[in-house]
């Protein structure tokens, strides 16, 4: 299989899992059916699937001896988690079994909705990760034998994640980088030049899987903006781009490279009662959100708006993974960075 076919597989396993992880109500259980019947129609995810089969589970009795609030105890490896969990998929889909009853007690929460979300984030999300790893190492593999693509003339892919205020600043990380290396062995990824008039932002964020590392610009403004957060959350889970996260925590100081110097665009993300005002302050949004939803009353009026629901509640469970993989691995301070051209930043991506 070639890294094209790859890719594609990649790129609709990924949609399918994202629409299959949101599902919070009863009705979207079709989803869990579309992601099941394309890993049964693709060669690639199924014979990888039957690898890992190495136990039949009897959901049946697992669900009868479970007590009100215990989990699925998942195995300690991918591979079991891949077997355990796909038959727990199947069984749901196989058997009609309503979701209502195999999560009830994963949320303290007492709507059903928030019950089904976590037990979509705290069992089935840890199978989707397990598979699309298998995926990516793949992809990987295609790469190192391919002998027409990047890899193969030495060329580094870079994706520069931003919020659009912050473009001064990403010029300039841009510019610098771009003056220390030659264009036949960098390629910078930004929105600014790569989306078109008409392009799917959407599919330019996907994009970022295809890149060998991704330069994120955390400010206050990145940390409350539902574009920055929408791929980037994905990706700090991703063992392989946590090595290749390459990134820097402005302050307020930072202000003076934008035209207003005045802002305060610091990202406070290392005291614990710091990181608590951006759930809060995406709390607040959620709870906008439900208030409209609920004004308008008609479903047939408010889908969008419940699709955008939906994208709030996942940057409310994965946001804390990000703020702790910030405050845990500190960075260098912008000034710094500038000082040196950016010397390290280059080091860490083997440019220099």
């Amino acid at each position: 299989m070639n890294k094209n076919e790859l890719r594609i597989i990649s790129l609709r396993y990924r949609t399918l899992a994202s629409q299959m992880l949101k599902i919070d109500n009863e009705d979207e259980v079709r989803y869990i059916k579309m992601f099941l019947e394309f890993i049964d129609n693709t060669d690639l995810l199924s014979e990888y699937v039957s690898h890992c089969h190495k136990e039949d589970y009897d959901f049946n009795s697992i669900l009868q001896s479970r007590s009100y609030g215990q989990h699925f105890e998942l195995p300690d490896n991918s591979e079991d988690i891949i077997d355990y969990d796909y038959q727990l998929l199947k069984y749901i889909i196989e058997n009609n079994r309503p979701l209502i009853g195999i999560t009830l007690g994963y949320s303290h929460s007492n709507k059903f909705a928030d019950s089904i979300a976590a037990f979509m984030r705290k069992t089935i999300e840890p199978f989707v990760i397990a598979l699309r790893e298998y995926i990516e190492i793949k992809l990987i593999e295609a790469d190192d034998n391919s002998s027409n693509d990047d890899k193969a003339i030495g060329r580094t892919n870079i994706f520069l994640s931003y919020c659009q205020k912050d473009s001064k600043i990403a010029d300039l990380i841009d510019d610098t980088i771009s003056s220390q290396t030659s264009s036949d062995r960098v390629s910078i990824t930004r929105d600014i030049r790569d989306v078109e008039y008409h392009q799917s932002f959407k599919r330019f964020m996907d994009s970022i899987q295809d890149h060998d590392y991704v330069v994120m610009l955390i400010s206050d403004r990145y940390l409350k903006s539902r574009n920055c957060l929408y791929e980037v959350l994905e990706t700090i889970k991703d063992r392989r781009f946590q090595d290749r996260l390459a990134y820097i925590v402005l302050s307020d100081n930072d202000s003076k490279w934008l035209e207003d110097p005045s802002e305060k665009i610091g990202a406070k993300v290392y005291a614990v009662q710091d990181q608590a005002q951006y759930t809060i302050f995406w709390r607040n949004k959620e709870k906008e959100l439900r208030n409209q939803i609920d004004e308008i009353g008609d479903p047939a009026y408010t889908i969008e708006l419940s699709k955008e629901l939906k994208h709030i509640q996942k940057i409310l469970l994965d946001l804390q993974d990000l703020l702790s993989f910030l405050s845990e691995c500190k960075g260098l301070p912008l000034q710094e960075h500038i000082d040196s051209n950016f010397e390290e930043m280059l080091s860490f991506m083997k440019l220099k």
